[in-house]
C-alpha cells in the first residue's frame, strides 16, 4: 500500500533537446498499482525547456498514473502543470498495461493546466474485455476510471483521449467557448467498443457589470467568469486554477489583466464618453463582451453615420445605432438624434427588416420595439428639423413598416417630439394588450409624413 502518499509542489524542467537522448522522460512517475490507497499529487510542474523538443515527437510524460480511486480512498490529481510533453498525463503505457480491476473507482483530475502537449490526458485500458449481459455473474473486466474536472486545456493536439475506458470530462475549459473540436478549441476522442468519454457540458466564459446603465465619470463594477455550458449554470466547487484574465473597453477604461481565482475576475470600467460602452474579458481563445449605456446626467446624443463620417455595415448603420440605445434605455434616460437616419441605406435595410431581436420572421420586423417597464424616456431632436428618420414608403409584400412601436408593458412618461418622420406605414405604434399602459406619453411637435399605399398590402 502507498496509503497517504503525497507529491506535491515538485517543478521538473527538461532542457536537453530530446533527439540527443533516445529515452523516455519521466516527471512523476506513480507505480504503485495501489487501489486502495490514498494518493494524492498536487501542485507540481512538468515543463519541456528546449525548443526544438516537438511535443508530437518527443518521449515526455508529465506524470504517470497506475493507481485508481476506491468506495474508501481516493486518487487525486489536483492543481498541476505539464507544459509541452508528448503526453501529460498517461496510464501507464509505454510496454506497460493499464488493466485495474473493473471494480475500481475513478481517479480525479481536478483543476490541472495542460497546455501545448501533443495529448493531454489519455486514459486506457490494454486488456479490454466487452461488457458483461445484464444479470451475467461474469465479474467486471478491467477497466482504467478518470473524472476530469475544473481543468484548463489549451493548445494540446488532443486534450483528453479514452480508450476502451471511462472518462467523465464535463466542466473543463477547452480554450474557446464553442466546445471540445471547434475551432480554438481543443479536441476530444474516444476510441474503442467499451466505456465512455463524456465532455457536456464544457466551462464557457461570461462577462458581467453590475449597473447597465451608469453617467460619463461613473464607475460599475466588473466580472469575468466560468460557467457550465449547459443552461449557463454555475459549476458545482470550482476549482480551477489561477489564470490571468484580459480586459478591453470602449468608451471607458478597466484594469487591462487581472488574476482570476477558481474561474471568476473581478475589475472595475471607470466611463469617460456618453453613448454604448463595451467592456470585453478574453481568456485563451475567447473574448466575450458586454454593453452598458453611458448618458451625461441621463442624455445620450446619438448622429446619423452621414453626420459622423463613418461607412456603414451590418453591424453599426442608421437602424442599429437607434435601436441599440432604445434597448437599452433606463428610467430618466433621453435619447438625443442628430442628422437624417436612412432606413433605405442598404444595411439599414436589412437590419430593419429583422427587427429588434435581430431576428427574421419575428413579430418585430420593420420596426424598433421600445422595451416596457421604464418611466420617463424620451427620444427627440433638439428642435424639429435636426433629426429624420427616412423610411421607404409602403412596401409590396410587407405590412406596418413601423419607425417606433410600443407594444407589451408600461410606458408611463414616455416623449417623442421634435422628429421629421417620413415613408413608414405606421410612424409612432402603440399598442394596447393586456398589462400596456401609455399614462403620460407626448407625442408632439414631430412632423410626419404619411406615404402612398401600395394596392393590397397595409
Amino acid at each position: 500500500r502507498y496509503d497517504y502518499l503525497l507529491i506535491a509542489d515538485n517543478f521538473v524542467v527538461f532542457d536537453g533537446w530530446q533527439t540527443e537522448i533516445e529515452e523516455w522522460v519521466y516527471g512523476n512517475w506513480e507505480n504503485g498499482h495501489a487501489h486502495t490507497s490514498n494518493i494524492a499529487v498536487v501542485g507540481n510542474a512538468f515543463v519541456n525547456g528546449h525548443p526544438d523538443n516537438d511535443p508530437a515527437f518527443n518521449l515526455q510524460r508529465a506524470f504517470r498514473v497506475t493507481s485508481h480511486s476506491s468506495e474508501d480512498t481516493t486518487v487525486l490529481y489536483r492543481d498541476n502543470l505539464a507544459v509541452g510533453a508528448n503526453i501529460a498525463i498517461h496510464w501507464i503505457g509505454d510496454n506497460y498495461t493499464s488493466n485495474p480491476p473493473g471494480t475500481v473507482l475513478p481517479v480525479e483530475i481536478v483543476g490541472n493546466t495542460l497546455i501545448d502537449n501533443d495529448t493531454g490526458i489519455w486514459v486506457h485500458t490494454d486488456d479490454p474485455v466487452a461488457d458483461a449481459a445484464p444479470g451475467s455473474a461474469a465479474p467486471a473486466g478491467p477497466m482504467s476510471k478518470a473524472i476530469v474536472r475544473h481543468t484548463r486545456l489549451v493548445g494540446n493536439t488532443v486534450a483528453v483521449r479514452s480508450d476502451n475506458a471511462e472518462v467523465n470530462a464535463v466542466e473543463n475549459w477547452w480554450g474557446c467557448n464553442e466546445g471540445p473540436g471547434e475551432e480554438g478549441c481543443d479536441d476530444a476522442l474516444y476510441s474503442g467498443f467499451t466505456g465512455f468519454l463524456e465532455v457536456d457540458p464544457w466551462l464557457v466564459l461570461g462577462v458581467a457589470t453590475e449597473d447597465s446603465l451608469i453617467d460619463v465619470g461613473d464607475d460599475t463594477g466588473v466580472v469575468a467568469f466560468l460557467e457550465a455550458s449547459a443552461d449557463l449554470l454555475e459549476p458545482e466547487d470550482m476549482d480551477f486554477p489561477d489564470v490571468d484574465m484580459a480586459f478591453d473597453a470602449e468608451r471607458g477604461i478597466v484594469q487591462p489583466v487581472v488574476e482570476a481565482e477558481n474561474g471568476v475576475a473581478f475589475n472595475t470600467f471607470t466611463a469617460d464618453e456618453q453613448g454604448i460602452g463595451w467592456i470585453s474579458a478574453s481568456l485563451d481563445h475567447a473574448t466575450v463582451a458586454t454593453p452598458v449605456l453611458i448618458t451625461d446626467e441621463g442624455l445620450v446624443t446619438v448622429e446619423s453615420v452621414d453626420e459622423s463620417g463613418d461607412d456603414p455595415n451590418l453591424a453599426d448603420n442608421d437602424y442599429t445605432r437607434l435601436n441599440n440605445l432604445v434597448q437599452m434605455v433606463g428610467d430618466g434616460v433621453t435619447i438625443e438624434l442628430v442628422g437624417v437616419f436612412d432606413w433605405t441605406e442598404p444595411f439599414a435595410s436589412i437590419s430593419w427588416s429583422f427587427g429588434s431581436d435581430g431576428v427574421p420572421d419575428t413579430w418585430d420586423d420593420f420596426a424598433i420595439a421600445a422595451p416596457g417597464g421604464f418611466d420617463d424616456v424620451a427620444i427627440r431632436a433638439d428642435q424639429l428639423g435636426d433629426a429624420m428618420i427616412l423610411g421607404p414608403g409602403d412596401m409590396a409584400g410587407v405590412d406596418w413598416e413601423t419607425f417606433l412601436m410600443m407594444w407589451g408593458g408600461t410606458f408611463y412618461g414616455w416623449t417623442v417630439e421634435n422628429l421629421d418622420i417620413r415613408g413608414f406605414d405606421w410612424s409612432i405604434a402603440m399598442f394596447y394588450d393586456s398589462g400596456s399602459d401609455f399614462n403620460g406619453v407626448s407625442i408632439v411637435n414631430n412632423f410626419i409624413e404619411v406615404p402612398t399605399d401600395v394596392p393590397g398590402f397595409h
